[in-house]
């Protein structure tokens, strides 16, 4: 049993590399190829920083501050967690330490300033009298991280792996409101439309949106709230597909709203539409 495990664990770091080494080896072509007629200064250093690192989301040498950073995590009745923003931060039950400061790093990687997946920047911060939906919340880091700013809070997370984690997070907190339904475009007894939520309709609103590839959905079940909510923001991550950033970017629009996107680029190499030029913006900002 013990080498047929160590066995499958090497094939699968044996896939992995093959696949890192034919994306570089692609990326490196595609930059070689285009490097004198790629106008966006931006993404042609993103994909110049390939020419001589590995494979990795973020382009970017920022992200060696907090590999290099020791983190101690502590336990509680089973669940580990880290003490971020004075509040305790738990993740999966029956995580592993290992597990546990591997994925921390990358959520502090991605909502470093720096990053082009940080949802917010120094003009685009949440406020004090908002009422922040974070809808594909996980672990909650982004609530925590802004806890103190908003008036109120709710938390929508369909996995009910973090459900626990989210409730011993956030159990003290009389204005975060945990639901366990994923957003979409109707009401089921798994499902929830933010148009069904009138509650929200004349109230201070941030959006931020992080669920993988179920952003149209949520947008066809919030036409009503767009249209009727003249005070809404929305940070949404723009990476998940091929066409993302460009689509929201015009349905937005067309609706009246502003836009910008998040500094830099990021390599979603999990993407099964990855193609050239293979970088994608990460966050889209949206206002009135």
């Amino acid at each position: 049993m013990h080498f047929i495990k160590k066995l499958k664990s090497f094939v699968y770091r044996f896939r992995k590399w093959k696949y890192n080494f034919v994306l570089k080896k692609n990326i490196v072509k595609y930059y070689n190829k285009n490097e004198n007629i790629i106008s966006d200064f931006d993404l042609l250093n993103a994909l110049k920083y390939y020419v001589k690192n590995e494979i990795t989301v973020f382009p970017y040498d920022f992200k060696e501050e907090y590999n290099k950073t020791n983190y101690t995590i502590n336990s509680e009745e089973g669940f580990n967690y880290y003490l971020l923003n004075g509040i305790k931060l738990f993740f999966k039950k029956n995580w592993s330490v290992l597990s546990c400061v591997s994925y921390l790093k990358a959520l502090l990687i991605e909502q470093d300033v720096r990053s082009p997946h940080c949802y917010c920047n120094e003009e685009f911060e949440l406020q004090i009298d908002e009422i922040l939906l974070d809808i594909g919340a996980a672990e909650g880091n982004f609530t925590v991280l802004n806890i103190h700013k908003v008036k109120d809070i709710f938390i929508f997370e369909y996995n009910n792996e973090w459900l626990e984690a989210l409730n011993k997070t956030f159990h003290l907190f009389d204005n975060v409101k945990i639901i366990n339904k994923k957003v979409g475009s109707s009401n089921s007894k798994n499902t929830i439309a933010l148009d069904d939520m009138p509650e929200l309709y004349s109230k201070k609103l941030f959006i931020k949106m992080d669920v993988e590839g179920g952003e149209r959905d949520i947008f066809k079940g919030m036409e009503k709230l767009l249209s009727q909510n003249k005070d809404i923001r929305l940070a949404i991550c723009t990476y998940h597909g091929f066409n993302d950033a460009l689509e929201f970017e015009k349905y937005f629009k067309d609706k009246g709203f502003k836009t910008e996107f998040s500094d830099g680029y990021m390599l979603y190499y999990f993407a099964k539409d990855l193609k050239p030029p293979f970088l994608r913006k990460g966050v889209i900002r949206v206002w009135r």
